[in-house]
């Protein structure tokens, strides 16, 4: 606070900062406090809505611009772009497209605030969701989902918490999921082999994991992992 002061900035601008600030510290800027958001707000407000918009399976999310009040990412809405998630991208991937598009959002933004120009919009709080944390469970795979869901959950938790599962009693990490057909009790070992890779039925449907890391291994492609071993078919 103190420092805040002392500095006595006109403007303060913020980024996946983590924290709420306090109503001393927006009352310290001339011009106030303006966030930038990685969704579209009021659609993802909280902690890792990067990631949260991956696991649930949007087409679309963008970045908000927004000027900041004591809420958590309630503040009116400045400007808003959209981008699409491609159908294999990554959390990860999905947030440095993110981080550059907010880049230009927030100097759009900071050129229409010297103008004048810049319009206010209070958040429609009916339409508001929010989003926690991730947690190292949170990349627990469960193939009783369809594949579909399946799929968006290794993307939604990569790099981290990184997924994981059990196959055939041995923890494994899962990279690159890919959906296909299939038919199986959820969990069931379709092929576990180099030629195949692994491929284990889902809910609905099947899902291939590109690359495999076992407990203590090195990340490698299923074809490389299961060189001159596979799993038995059926096992779980």
């Amino acid at each position: 606070q103190r420092m805040l002061e002392k500095a006595a900035p006109d403007l303060m601008i913020t980024a996946a900062f983590g924290q709420i600030l306090s109503a001393e510290n927006l009352a310290v800027p001339r011009l106030g406090c303006i966030n930038v958001h990685g969704s579209l707000l009021p659609k993802y407000r909280g902690a890792a809505p990067i990631q949260w918009a991956v696991i649930n399976g949007e087409r679309t999310t963008g970045v908000t611009t927004m000027f900041t009040d004591i809420g958590l990412d309630t503040g009116d809405i400045l400007l808003k772009r959209e981008i699409e998630i491609l159908p294999d991208e990554t959390a990860g991937e999905l947030f440095g497209r993110v981080a550059k598009l907010g880049a230009l959002v927030l100097k759009d933004t900071l050129i229409e605030l010297k103008n004048g120009s810049l319009v206010r919009t209070s958040q429609d709080e009916a339409q508001a969701t929010r989003c926690r944390m991730l947690k190292k469970e949170d990349g627990h795979v469960d193939f009783s989902l369809p594949a579909d869901k399946v799929h968006s959950l290794i993307r939604g938790v990569d790099p981290w918490p990184g997924a994981f599962g059990m196959i055939d009693g041995a923890p494994l990490k899962f990279w690159k999921p890919r959906m296909l057909k299939g038919s199986g009790e959820p969990g069931e070992i379709l092929y576990a082999d180099a030629k195949n890779g692994l491929i284990v039925a889902a809910g609905e449907g099947a899902v291939s994991i590109g690359e495999l890391q076992a407990s203590g291994g090195k990340r490698m492609d299923a074809s490389s992992f299961f060189r001159g071993k596979a799993l038995p078919v059926g096992g779980r």
